[in-house]
Protein backbone atom coordinates (compact mmCIF):
# COMPACT_ATOMS: atom_id res chain seq x y z
CA UNK A 1 0.00 0.00 0.00
CA UNK A 2 1.40 3.47 -0.68
CA UNK A 3 0.21 5.93 0.94
CA UNK A 4 0.05 10.12 1.46
CA UNK A 5 0.33 12.39 4.43
CA UNK A 6 -2.62 14.66 4.57
CA UNK A 7 -1.70 17.94 5.20
CA UNK A 8 -3.62 19.21 8.37
CA UNK A 9 -3.77 22.97 7.15
CA UNK A 10 -7.41 23.74 7.12
CA UNK A 11 -8.19 22.62 10.71
CA UNK A 12 -4.65 23.74 12.32
CA UNK A 13 -5.95 27.01 12.21
CA UNK A 14 -8.85 26.43 14.31
CA UNK A 15 -7.28 23.73 16.58
CA UNK A 16 -5.14 25.71 19.61
CA UNK A 17 -3.45 22.37 21.00
CA UNK A 18 -2.62 22.63 24.99
CA UNK A 19 1.10 23.89 25.27
CA UNK A 20 2.22 21.03 27.64
CA UNK A 21 1.81 18.02 25.29
CA UNK A 22 3.03 18.87 21.68
CA UNK A 23 5.86 20.34 21.85
CA UNK A 24 9.70 18.17 21.21
CA UNK A 25 10.66 16.33 24.45
CA UNK A 26 14.53 16.69 24.63
CA UNK A 27 16.70 13.94 23.98
CA UNK A 28 18.73 13.05 27.22
CA UNK A 29 21.31 10.60 28.26
CA UNK A 30 20.42 8.47 30.89
CA UNK A 31 23.62 8.00 33.52
CA UNK A 32 24.02 5.42 36.13
CA UNK A 33 26.47 3.14 37.61
CA UNK A 34 26.99 1.35 34.89
CA UNK A 35 28.66 3.75 32.89
CA UNK A 36 31.85 4.02 35.85
CA UNK A 37 31.92 0.43 35.33
CA UNK A 38 31.06 0.03 31.67
CA UNK A 39 33.93 0.40 28.97
CA UNK A 40 30.49 1.08 26.21
CA UNK A 41 31.06 4.32 24.48
CA UNK A 42 28.60 6.92 26.52
CA UNK A 43 26.55 7.04 23.51
CA UNK A 44 25.01 3.43 24.49
CA UNK A 45 23.05 5.06 26.76
CA UNK A 46 21.69 7.67 24.15
CA UNK A 47 17.70 7.87 24.29
CA UNK A 48 15.97 9.35 21.84
CA UNK A 49 13.18 11.78 21.79
CA UNK A 50 9.29 11.94 21.63
CA UNK A 51 7.46 13.98 19.20
CA UNK A 52 3.69 14.22 19.49
CA UNK A 53 1.99 15.07 16.33
CA UNK A 54 -1.90 15.83 15.96
CA UNK A 55 -3.21 14.21 12.88
CA UNK A 56 -6.58 14.69 11.61
CA UNK A 57 -6.69 13.06 8.17
CA UNK A 58 -5.64 9.97 6.95
CA UNK A 59 -5.01 8.98 3.45
CA UNK A 60 -3.71 6.06 2.33
CA UNK A 61 -3.60 4.26 -1.30
CA UNK A 62 -3.95 0.46 -1.38
CA UNK A 63 -2.40 0.23 -5.32
CA UNK A 64 -0.79 2.62 -8.01
CA UNK A 65 -4.76 2.60 -9.83
CA UNK A 66 -6.48 2.51 -7.00
CA UNK A 67 -8.92 4.62 -5.73
CA UNK A 68 -7.28 7.13 -2.47
CA UNK A 69 -8.86 6.91 0.64
CA UNK A 70 -9.29 9.99 3.26
CA UNK A 71 -10.96 9.47 6.46
CA UNK A 72 -11.01 12.61 9.03
CA UNK A 73 -10.85 12.11 12.62
CA UNK A 74 -13.73 14.44 15.05
CA UNK A 75 -11.12 15.35 17.06
CA UNK A 76 -6.95 15.21 16.36
CA UNK A 77 -5.16 12.12 16.85
CA UNK A 78 -2.18 12.25 18.91
CA UNK A 79 0.74 9.81 17.19
CA UNK A 80 4.05 9.70 19.17
CA UNK A 81 6.86 9.70 17.15
CA UNK A 82 10.09 7.98 18.25
CA UNK A 83 13.39 6.94 16.76
CA UNK A 84 15.00 3.85 17.38
CA UNK A 85 18.49 2.75 16.31
CA UNK A 86 17.71 2.02 12.88
CA UNK A 87 13.58 2.79 12.06
CA UNK A 88 11.17 5.55 13.41
CA UNK A 89 8.28 4.53 15.09
CA UNK A 90 5.02 6.19 15.22
CA UNK A 91 1.91 5.20 17.61
CA UNK A 92 -1.00 5.82 19.33
CA UNK A 93 -1.78 3.46 22.05
CA UNK A 94 -5.61 4.14 22.20
CA UNK A 95 -5.97 2.83 18.99
CA UNK A 96 -3.41 0.02 19.17
CA UNK A 97 -1.66 1.07 16.04
CA UNK A 98 2.16 0.97 15.98
CA UNK A 99 4.17 1.91 12.66
CA UNK A 100 7.49 2.11 11.56
CA UNK A 101 9.33 3.33 8.88
CA UNK A 102 12.91 4.87 7.88
CA UNK A 103 12.22 8.11 8.43
CA UNK A 104 9.57 10.15 10.25
CA UNK A 105 7.77 11.10 7.18
CA UNK A 106 7.72 7.05 6.35
CA UNK A 107 6.58 6.02 10.23
CA UNK A 108 3.89 8.22 9.83
CA UNK A 109 2.64 7.30 6.36
CA UNK A 110 2.37 4.15 7.57
CA UNK A 111 0.65 4.94 10.84
CA UNK A 112 -2.14 6.67 8.09
CA UNK A 113 -2.30 3.44 6.26
CA UNK A 114 -2.64 1.17 9.56
CA UNK A 115 -5.46 3.52 10.74
CA UNK A 116 -7.37 3.54 7.28
CA UNK A 117 -6.92 -0.42 6.93
CA UNK A 118 -8.12 -0.88 10.80
CA UNK A 119 -11.49 1.28 9.56
CA UNK A 120 -12.22 -0.38 6.78
CA UNK A 121 -11.58 -3.53 8.41
CA UNK A 122 -14.11 -2.61 11.36
CA UNK A 123 -16.28 -1.19 9.13
CA UNK A 124 -16.55 -4.18 7.11
CA UNK A 125 -16.86 -6.50 10.43
CA UNK A 126 -20.40 -7.25 12.66
CA UNK A 127 -19.76 -6.85 15.92
CA UNK A 128 -20.84 -10.74 16.32
CA UNK A 129 -17.89 -11.59 14.60
CA UNK A 130 -15.31 -9.81 17.29
CA UNK A 131 -14.34 -10.27 20.62
CA UNK A 132 -12.85 -8.29 23.46
CA UNK A 133 -10.20 -5.48 22.81
CA UNK A 134 -11.70 -5.71 18.99
CA UNK A 135 -15.37 -4.82 20.12
CA UNK A 136 -13.75 -1.83 22.02
CA UNK A 137 -11.74 -0.79 19.12
CA UNK A 138 -14.54 -0.68 16.29
CA UNK A 139 -16.60 1.39 18.74
CA UNK A 140 -13.64 3.71 18.69
CA UNK A 141 -12.77 3.68 14.92
CA UNK A 142 -16.52 4.57 13.64
CA UNK A 143 -17.35 6.80 16.28
CA UNK A 144 -13.90 8.86 15.83
CA UNK A 145 -13.26 8.74 11.69
CA UNK A 146 -15.72 9.16 8.79
CA UNK A 147 -14.63 8.43 5.19
CA UNK A 148 -14.30 11.48 2.91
Amino acid sequence: MKSALAFQEERAQDYDPPLSGWRRAVAYKMESALDAFSDSPADAWQHTAIVRYPLWKFVAKKDDEGPVTTLTSNQPIEVEVRRGEQLYFAENEALSIFAAGDTEQDAISDFSVQVVCQFEHYQDTSVEQLFGEAVRLKEVFLASFKLE
